[in-house]
């Protein structure tokens, strides 16, 4: 088993190719996209056909350190501009250098990457041509990572390499790094658990659409839903924006997501039915 959790995403958790990835490296499934630090993989096609927004949203969730988002097959070969340009496009011939997964895969394999991503070299991303079967994009040395690859990850091959592929993806997502303690702990420190004033802080996100955290907080002057000073607001939302569940004044889907199962469902129901 793994040491990090492992989610599918999207139409990957509930499709023939997510089962075979759940029987080999004891993935969940994700309907929304999880608070937790791990691996996320989701098909790149799905990706890809997201607008601009929601594939942002995507790419953000993948920033903190400690979290990976990984793309896998099948692709549009069109090209795709966030986080940066990126492009899949047919391979004549591909000949793996010296990874085990690339080899195994290698005649299966249907894409190959082109764009402004780093090589995964450590895992074999790069084929003795010279092209990329596996790529990624950080946003600074220390941050998460939005990577893609070429390599059929569901392929039923895996099932008898099991190993092979813990290892392929225990190494790639070493590359983004260990998550950081909260501010102001130690890494022994209890993890974060909501409680009432993030609550309240959700449910204020609901009133109205806040163009940044800096508005959102400044509208609490106004809000009959929460009484806070602004400096405690104001560390309030960015722990709830460390924890993926709000991002620029606004809840992401993993935040509304938690709010409308919790027992404030139905004051944050009212509030958007009258938001502004």
């Amino acid at each position: 088993m793994m040491p990090l959790p492992v989610w599918l995403l999207g139409t990957l958790a509930t499709h023939a190719r997510g089962k075979v990835l759940m029987e080999a490296i004891d993935a969940s499934a994700a309907h929304v996209l999880p608070p937790e630090y791990g691996l996320c993989l989701a098909f790149g096609s799905e990706f890809q056909e997201h607008d601009d927004e929601s594939q942002r949203e995507l790419v953000r969730w993948a920033e903190p350190a400690g979290r990976t988002l990984l793309l896998i097959p099948p692709f549009k070969m069109v090209e795709t501009i966030i986080p940066v340009p990126w492009r899949m496009y047919r391979p004549q011939k591909v000949e793996a250098e010296t990874d085990r997964l690339a080899k195994l895969l290698a005649s299966e394999v249907r894409y190959e990457l082109t764009g402004t991503v780093q090589i995964a070299t450590d895992i074999g991303g790069q084929w003795k041509g010279g092209g990329i079967n596996t790529g990624y994009y950080r946003k600074h040395p220390h941050a998460g990572l939005f990577a893609m690859t070429c390599l059929p990850l569901w392929s039923l091959m895996v099932l008898d390499h099991r190993e092979v592929l813990h290892t392929w993806l225990r190494t790639l997502h070493g590359l983004a790094g260990a998550p950081a303690p909260p501010l102001g702990t130690d890494e022994q420190a209890p993890a974060f658990r909501l409680g009432k004033d993030h609550f309240a802080m959700l449910l204020h996100l609901c009133e109205r659409v806040f163009r940044s955290a800096d508005e959102a907080v400044a509208a609490l002057a106004d809000s009959p839903v929460l009484t806070m000073p602004a400096v405690a607001a104001r560390q309030c939302l960015q722990q709830l924006e460390e924890a993926a569940l709000a991002v620029d004044g606004t809840l992401t889907e993993a935040g509304r997501a938690m709010l409308f199962e919790s027992p404030y469902a139905a004051y944050a129901e009212a509030l958007e039915a009258h938001r502004l």
